[in-house]
């Protein structure tokens, strides 16, 4: 399953979505103008939720978060452009628990990529 954590700036490309996926929402106004819509959300923030987890695997646009380990991910400028490199697949194969530090919609696509991928 995917989990999303959408903002404002996010959240229209989310709206509509079909799939079987999770949405959190970081603020309670926008959890307020999603219900209005008729959209049911819970109020979390990806960042606080995943970052005390030693669980987790992050991938990430940049080396500034000292979130580890991670994968840096190369700056995509279209979601056509997204692959997933041999690199990328060999970081990934033995982990559970991805967290996606990219913007939306590129890390919804980016889950999706990997969840075809590594179905499990």
């Amino acid at each position: 399953m995917t989990y999303h954590y959408v903002n404002l700036i996010s959240w229209q490309f989310f709206i509509n979505r079909k799939e079987q996926c999770k949405i959190n929402v970081d603020s309670i106004s926008l959890q307020f103008l999603l219900f209005i819509f008729g959209k049911i959300t819970s109020r979390k923030s990806g960042l606080s939720t995943f970052r005390k987890d030693d669980s987790n695997i992050y991938l990430l646009a940049d080396s500034t978060n000292s979130l580890t380990p991670n994968f840096i991910l190369p700056i995509w400028t279209e979601i056509i452009d997204i692959n997933i490199s041999d690199d990328l697949i060999s970081f990934l194969k033995t982990e559970n628990h991805i967290v996606i530090g990219i913007s939306s919609p590129k890390q919804d696509a980016l889950a999706r990529e990997i969840h075809r991928i590594f179905p499990e």
